[in-house]
């Protein structure tokens, strides 16, 4: 019996762990930001994960001043299915609908906080959607970097 439920056990075990590596190592199940930050060797990830809550609802509330005032220009983006930079806060106002697309907005208002991962480009969250970073200087907020409008979501975007 004790070596049924050892198997058992052991099974269980390499079931987690494999879903655990396939899931990208993120943490799930809504932690909160010190659980998130344990998957990231970046010691600034409070900040960016507190930065993601702000722009998250900053975009789903379609506040796009607020939005606007996260972006660090020139922002890179796709318009019109090609690669292109926004100068400056104006620009992206009047350009808004071509850059944060319905793809885009479906894509941040789903993701969720424990799929925060960052690296030595910045962070990002569902797929790539946005990217975001903090400047070399010292005290330096995090600004939006990147929006990818020309990708797919699962779940927001309809294939090409």
């Amino acid at each position: 019996m004790c070596k049924i439920l050892r198997v058992k056990r052991i099974r269980c075990i390499s079931c987690l762990l494999i879903l655990y590596v396939a899931g990208g190592c993120t943490v799930t199940f809504g932690q909160s930001w010190e659980d998130v930050c344990t998957t990231t060797s970046r010691p600034d990830c409070r900040e960016a994960v507190a930065f993601f809550d702000r722009f998250q609802k900053a975009v789903t509330s379609d506040e796009r001043d607020v939005v606007a005032s996260m972006v660090r220009f020139p922002l890179r983006v796709q318009l019109e299915g090609h690669n292109a930079t926004v100068k400056n806060k104006s620009q992206l106002l009047r350009d808004y609908d071509k850059v944060f697309t319905d793809a885009v907005q479906c894509a941040i208002a789903g993701a969720t906080r424990t799929k925060v991962w960052g690296n030595w480009q910045g962070y990002t969250v569902a797929a790539g959607v946005a990217w975001w970073e903090a400047s070399a200087a010292p005290n330096s907020s995090f600004k939006v970097i990147t929006i990818n409008n020309g990708g797919f979501y699962e779940g927001c975007s309809n294939r090409k």
